[in-house]
């Protein structure tokens, strides 16, 4: 007589099912936060490459001009003159294009080296803004006592402070929404009216009692021009809120062509005050 063997099963059972969903969610709450670290150092790495080609681009505009550097924002001077910034100068050294105004088409160079991949708008030409000690304002008289900036004057170029990520335009009409101001106008605690411009005296003094002290380092928000332009952004690592967070780091480039990660407290006083 033949005996009956029993059928074997292969199917889970319900809590041979939960136990792999459970392990599974746990992976992962394990995996995401390491996947969102790699995702962010990754933007910052690519910033960095950002500023530092930059760099390169400035160096190329000085050795065409005699060792100077362009100004921030050029505009409203004699008539027919035409409106221009550092960006436009130095995009034909990074990029290729030759357009050297607004009107030539250089207001809207369409070059990611510009561009922030962890700015919080995505649109814009501009996520950086220039150290207006280093790159004057020129417009309509409004500007300070400041000429071009010759590189062989500087005495520390590991320590100046030369380009960083700066705030962004969060919708006001007559701007192009996500673009930075060209000029850091408001570093360290500058302002735009006369008084607050920088000048000669805001140069680096060995005997300053607080070139040592952390800079004034904003609201760290985007928002209208109007409204705090040209602030540093400090959208890296912790910092990528649109909430005026105190946390996060900013990328700088410096005047040797180094670009490096700073993180809150770090920025001091001779970092922003160039020889």
């Amino acid at each position: 007589m033949k005996l009956h063997q029993p059928q074997t099963r292969s199917a889970f059972t319900l809590i041979e099912l939960l136990v792999v969903i459970s392990i599974i969610a746990l992976l992962i709450g394990i995996l995401l936060p390491a996947l969102g670290a790699a995702r962010s150092s990754a933007r910052d790495m690519a910033c960095l490459s950002n500023l530092r080609q930059i760099g390169v681009g400035l160096y190329a505009y000085a050795q065409d001009h005699d060792e100077l550097l362009p100004v921030s924002f050029y505009g409203g001077g004699a008539a027919g003159d035409q409106e221009s910034d550092w960006v436009v100068q130095v995009s034909a050294y990074i990029s290729g294009d030759a357009a050297n105004t607004y009107v030539g088409g250089g207001k809207n160079l369409p070059s990611p080296v510009m561009q922030c991949p962890s700015a919080i708008i995505d649109s814009g030409r501009l996520h950086y803004g220039a150290h207006p000690l280093i790159f004057p304002v020129w417009f309509n008289g409004f500007a300070t006592a400041l000429g071009q900036y010759p590189m062989y004057q500087m005495k520390r170029p590991t320590e100046i402070l030369f380009i960083a990520d700066a705030m962004q335009n969060t919708g006001n009409p007559s701007q192009d929404d996500g673009d930075s101001y060209a000029a850091l106008d408001r570093l360290d605690g500058g302002g735009r009216t006369p008084a607050d411009l920088w000048s000669p005296d805001d140069y680096y003094n060995s005997g300053s009692a607080d070139n040592e002290d952390p800079i004034i380092e904003g609201a760290n928000k985007d928002r209208n021009f109007g409204d705090g332009e040209g602030d540093l952004r400090w959208r890296h690592g912790a910092g990528d809120k649109s909430d005026g967070s105190d946390e996060g780091s900013v990328n700088g480039l410096f005047g040797d062509g180094h670009a490096q990660i700073n993180q809150r407290g770090t920025l001091l006083k001779k970092n922003v005050r160039p020889d």
